[in-house]
Order: C-alpha cells, then structure tokens, then sequence
C-alpha cells in the first residue's frame, strides 16, 4: 500500500502571544551568607543521585565495620556510598542500605553511624522498597579534600533499588532523592528573593562553572544558582563568565562548600544573541522562549528575541513558539523545536539564530513509499518539522490527522499520530 499523510489538522502558524517581559529588576550587589537545612517534606527535594551498583570488593568492604555478607553490592552516589547488605550473610537475601560518606577521613567507618534501612522485596522481584515512612537522616560530607565539612541531609522514603540478574543481563543501580542544602535570601530594587546554592555534578563543592565539551554542543555541567520569585518558577542559573537575571548580567562567585556568595554588576566585554522567528508565511514573530548556552554561560530569552551575552560560541538548544490564539494559556497549542545550531559572537557584535517556517510531514524520512503485506501490521514513524527543525514537542491538546490511502488514492484508514 501507498501511505500518504493528511493535513495536520490545525494551522500552524508560528506566532506569539507576548506580554511585556518582567525585567527591571535589579540585584543588590553584596555578600551574602547562607544557611544548611533540609526541606520540609511539601517543599522539593535538593536533588537526584544515580548509581550503578557492582559487586563490593575485599578491600572496599574491609573499610566498613558492621556489614553482614561477604558478597555486598556498593556504588558511589555523589558524595556518598550505597551498599546492599543482607542480614543473613548467604548473600542470597539483600535486604539492608546502608548510605554512608564516600570519601573516608579515617581507616574505618562503623556503619552504626550511617544512614540505614530495610529493603523489602518489590511485586516485580525486580528491586526493592525501602521500608521507610519518614526521610531517612545521613551524614553529608561537603567542601573539597582539606576543607571539607559535614552537614546532615535526608534521603526521601520513595527511592528505587535494582539488583543486577545472575545472568549478567540486566545491572543493577539505586536512585535516590536528597533533601538538604544551602538556602538564605539576596536583596533587590523589589524587595528579597530566595535563593539556593547546587552542587549540580555532586563532587562536594559548590563552584564549578560549565565547561565546554571537546566541540559537541554539550558541556560538562558545572554548578548553580536557585533563585526564587514569589509567584513565579523557580530560576535556575548556571555558574560561568556571567548569570543573567532579569535582562542584566552579574558576575556570581560561590564559596568551595556553598554557604556564601558574591554577587558584582558584570564588566566585561559583551555581545547580542538574537532569535529571527517567523511564522509558516515568513513573517517575522517574536518567540516565547529559547535557551542558548556556551563556556561563558547558559542564558534564557524570556518573551524577547534578543539578549547581552559574554562573547564566545553558543548553541541554542531549544526554541518555543506559541500561536496567537484564544482560549485558557494551558489549551494553547504551541511548539517546541529543536536544534544543535551553534554561532560564534564577538564583542560589540550580533550573532542571528533564525527558527520557523514551514511544516513539514514525513514518513520515514527518505522515503514516501512503505510496503506492506495484506495482514501485517507495521510502526511507522512521522518526522514533523518546522523549516528544517526537529519538533521536540507541542503544548495544548492537538494531534496531526493521518490519512492511510492506497495506490488508487482511495482512503483506508483514518487516525491520529503523535508529535515529537
């Protein structure tokens, strides 16, 4: 059979319904101290910590006094260790974690002092549940080797444990939450905002700025900012040459173990990122968002198409596109397009992503034509894309309508297919 695709069913047009950005407000510029404490349990967690878990060696296992089996599963999760104890020592029955610092300051850790819980085998025999109504208190070791402190944080009661099969075909990992950080307040021209510290790679310090990958449009993640606005999202801000806030750039230094920060206006050298969005007809729109980002610093437009960055190469990652339409902001339908374009900018010089256009339909890409025989079944997959871009995704409740011909033109089947 011929397979052809129908109309979307909507019209696109990539326009933008814009309200006035919310800029103008300043930062105080100062030093600012923050304290240590763990969220309430209705507040989100500080962050996520992954690790595969391997069998434990002798020599691993020699460090810790109290474990039961010879046969324990450990893995480094950030600054700490998870090891899959069993009571019984036959090593065919796990049913102990214990989450304890990973980086030792004495030849031994009595295990009595470490976070523990017991695990309870879940309905798949796949992995376990903790047996924990409450979050479970550890001992957080923060700050680099020499100057290093420990504070107390908490593993949420709802984390996952897999163990790895005999076989060797499915590994084993634990994934957990962690609740205990920095908080404290900064001043600004509109009153004061909350604002956190992250240790976002989990290495024990807290100011590592993003660095660039070889030439890939990834970069290792360095550390960041939290700030949040009564009645908004939360801004998280990556740490680099500079942070923008409000349409202004700062230079944000952040102590080795995350309780203090400075924040100074930026002075250094600039340049202009701008966004050149039209709609399906090629006129130009503005766009709702996009997030840009390099070795000098991540960056969001917020309802604008242009903004100040340090100079240097920046990829823009992600661009969201709303049409003006009516109806509740949630039933909007809007698109997501995404890109590993990158521009090079220098000082007193503009750099131009340009995004939009027209949708395109495929099926299959490099193909129009799909055989089949009578009474198989076949996935077929839809490429949509706007002016060349990937569709990363759409918001509002809308789907493309798929008509299924055959070589007569005669229609088959009608249905509806998904975006991204």
């Amino acid at each position: 059979m011929r397979l052809l695709i129908g109309s979307l069913g909507v019209l696109i047009i990539l326009a933008v319904a814009a309200p006035a950005p919310s800029f103008g407000l300043s930062i105080v510029p100062g030093t600012y101290k923050l304290e240590w404490k763990i969220p309430e349990p209705q507040e989100p967690e500080t962050g996520m910590l992954f690790t595969y878990l391997q069998p434990m060696s002798s020599t691993q296992a020699g460090r810790y006094e109290g474990l039961s089996s010879a046969k324990c599963l450990s893995g480094t999760a950030g600054p700490l260790i998870v090891i899959i104890d069993e009571s019984k020592g036959t090593g065919n029955g796990y049913d102990t974690a214990y989450f304890a610092p990973a980086a030792l300051t004495d030849p031994k850790s009595d295990l009595k002092q470490a976070g523990s819980v017991t695990l309870k085998v879940d309905p798949s025999g796949t992995g376990y549940d903790p047996d924990l109504k409450e979050p479970l208190a550890v001992s957080f070791p923060i700050g680099p080797a020499g100057s290093r402190i420990v504070q107390k944080a908490a593993i949420s009661p709802v984390f996952r444990i897999y163990l790895p099969d005999k076989e060797g075909k499915r590994t084993g990992f634990a994934n957990l939450w962690v609740r205990g950080g920095w908080y404290g307040k900064i001043k600004t021209d509109e009153g004061e905002l909350e604002i956190g510290t992250l240790d976002r790679n989990w290495n024990g310090r807290y100011d590592d700025r993003i660095m660039p990958k070889s030439s890939s449009p990834y970069l290792v993640p360095g550390d960041a900012i939290r700030i949040r606005k009564a009645g908004g999202p939360d801004s998280t801000l990556s740490l680099g040459k500079a942070v923008g806030y409000g349409g202004k750039l700062y230079s944000v230094k952040v102590s080795e173990t995350g309780d203090a920060l400075q924040i100074q206006p930026y002075e250094g050298d600039t340049a202009e990122l701008r966004i050149d969005s039209r709609d399906s007809r090629g006129k130009p729109v503005p766009c709702a968002w996009a997030s840009v980002g390099g070795p000098s610093g991540t960056f969001l437009l917020d309802n604008t198409n242009e903004i100040t960055v340090p100079p240097g190469k920046y990829w823009c990652w992600r661009v969201f596109l709303v049409p003006k339409q009516e109806g509740p902001e949630k039933d909007r339908f809007g698109v997501a397009i995404t890109s590993n374009d990158s521009r090079a900018v220098a000082r007193n010089q503009t750099a131009v992503f340009k995004y939009g256009g027209p949708i395109k339909v495929e099926i299959q890409p490099g193909s129009d034509v799909v055989r089949m025989k009578h009474g198989e079944e076949k996935s077929i997959s839809l490429a949509i894309t706007v002016g060349g871009n990937e569709i990363g995704g759409v918001s509002g409740n809308r789907e493309p309508k798929i008509e299924i011909r055959d070589t007569k033109g005669k229609v088959l089947k009608t249905d509806k297919g998904a975006f991204g």
